[in-house]
Formats: structure tokens, C-alpha cells, sequence
């Protein structure tokens, strides 16, 4: 018999924050208030019924399983390089709205309830066949823009802004373009490019990275920033830097 556990309001508030960030909201619709309390009460009832079991993970097991989704994330996003903890916990942000901690948190309930899942009900993973040829195919049809035209990319990008200018001015901004482009392409490096021809003082001393240089194709922000013409460039690109962008005022051109 498991003790009576009273959890507060600020308790509540808490995870009801949590679950809204995860849908991309700012706040839990009060329609679904009873819904979110339920989650959380099956979240106690879980970890009381791990406890008693002995399954509870220690922290150096919660570790070692975010060290490998990390390792599947860098895979699914085509790295070739790992990521910073920065940039993880930057994209853990932009991805989730959730703070990396508060992701953990999340992450290790789930690990706790897929283990009592495997104890308790066992048959339930019996039961689930494995897919067959046509279930796979099915599944890449109905998700191949995943595949094809991933979520995420990661880019650099010099650039300039001429439609704030005279129209002489932006002739000269689009000729500098051009020849910046030009040396790229003769062999120069992209950092120095960066340093010599861009206008953008929130990059030009950083290689001309983006933020954590992650860009998301949904994201709203991106694409008032940068323009819907530099987010199909950037994607539609792969380890190149040879395309000048004209989007949103300004001209661009990313790294891949």
C-alpha cells in the first residue's frame, strides 16, 4: 500500500509548465488542467511503484542513457563532429522549450516507466510484432520529408543588408558579395570571408555562425530573420558554401 502523497499547487504548476513548453505552449488550456493532474499522479503512483521494486535509476545510469540519445541525435542531425555541451543544451531548448534539467527530469520518469513496463507487463512488449516490409515502406512514405529534408541543419552564413541603402549602394553591396563568393570558391577561408566582407556584428567575429549555427525548419523566428529563400538554400544544401541568398533584405551566403 503506497502512502498518501499531497502535491501542491506549486508542484502542479511546475509540470503544468513543463507539459505546455512541450506542446509548444505557453500555458495548459484549463479544459486540460484535470488531464495534466492525472499525468502527474500517474507520474507519483510510478516512481512510488519503482521505489518498491527496486527500480528506481541512480544518477550515474541516467547519465550514461542521456550520453547515448545524445550520440543517436548527433547520428540523426549528420554530424561530423560532437556537439558542444552548449549546443546541446541550446538545442534541447530550441527543440523542447525546456531547460536541460528540466528535460532530465522528463527523460529519467520516462526510463522508470519503461522499466516497470518491462517487469509488470512484460507481455505487452511480446505482443508488438516486428514490422514487416511493407509497415517500413509505409512508414517512409508517410514521414519521407523527414528523410529527405531534415528538421534541422546547421549552418554559417555571411552576409549583407543593401534594400536599407541607396540603389548605388546595394549595386556595391551585391558586387562585394560576388567577389566575397568568388574567393570562397578560389579557395579562401570562410572564417576570414566572414571577418573581411560581412556586416552582421552578431557573427562577423564568429565564423559567421547562427546562434549555435542549428537552424530549425519550422522556426518562425528563423524564417522572419532570414527569409524563406535562405532556409531552402541552407537545407537544400550539404558542405557547400557556393550559392548567393537574396531573402528578407539582405544578401547571404550560408555554409552547410
Amino acid at each position: 500500500m503506497h502512502e498518501p502523497q499531497i502535491i501542491s499547487s506549486p508542484q502542479f504548476t511546475a509540470f503544468a509548465s513543463v507539459v505546455a513548453r512541450l506542446g509548444g505552449s505557453d500555458r495548459v488550456a484549463p479544459e486540460d488542467c484535470r488531464r495534466v493532474l492525472d499525468t502527474l499522479v500517474d507520474q507519483y503512483l510510478a516512481e512510488q511503484e519503482a521505489v518498491e521494486r527496486r527500480l528506481i535509476l541512480t544518477e550515474a545510469e541516467i547519465d550514461q542513457q542521456m550520453v547515448e540519445q545524445r550520440r543517436q541525435i548527433e547520428q540523426q542531425l549528420g554530424l561530423d563532429r560532437q556537439l558542444t555541451d552548449d549546443q546541446w543544451r541550446a538545442l534541447i531548448q530550441r527543440d523542447t522549450r525546456l531547460t536541460l534539467e528540466e528535460y532530465r527530469e522528463r527523460f529519467a520518469a520516462g526510463l522508470v516507466t519503461q522499466r516497470l513496463v518491462a517487469q509488470m507487463r512484460p507481455d505487452w512488449l511480446q505482443e508488438v510484432p516486428s514490422p514487416s516490409e511493407e509497415d517500413l515502406q509505409a512508414f517512409y512514405n508517410l514521414n519521407i520529408q523527414q528523410f529527405v529534408q531534415p528538421t534541422w541543419c546547421w549552418s554559417s552564413t555571411s552576409s549583407s543588408r543593401p534594400w536599407a541603402w541607396t540603389m548605388p549602394a546595394v549595386k556595391q553591396a551585391r558586387e562585394r558579395a560576388e567577389e566575397a563568393l568568388q574567393e570562397l570558391r578560389d579557395g579562401e577561408s570562410f572564417d576570414d570571408l566572414v571577418v573581411k566582407y560581412s556586416d552582421d556584428p552578431s557573427s562577423r567575429y564568429s565564423g559567421g555562425e547562427l546562434g549555435n549555427r542549428y537552424l530549425r525548419r519550422e522556426d518562425a523566428r528563423v524564417l522572419e530573420t532570414l527569409g524563406a529563400a535562405f532556409l531552402q538554400t541552407a537545407f537544400a544544401m550539404v558542405g557547400e558554401a557556393n550559392q548567393l541568398v537574396e531573402s528578407q533584405g539582405r544578401l547571404s551566403y550560408p555554409e552547410d
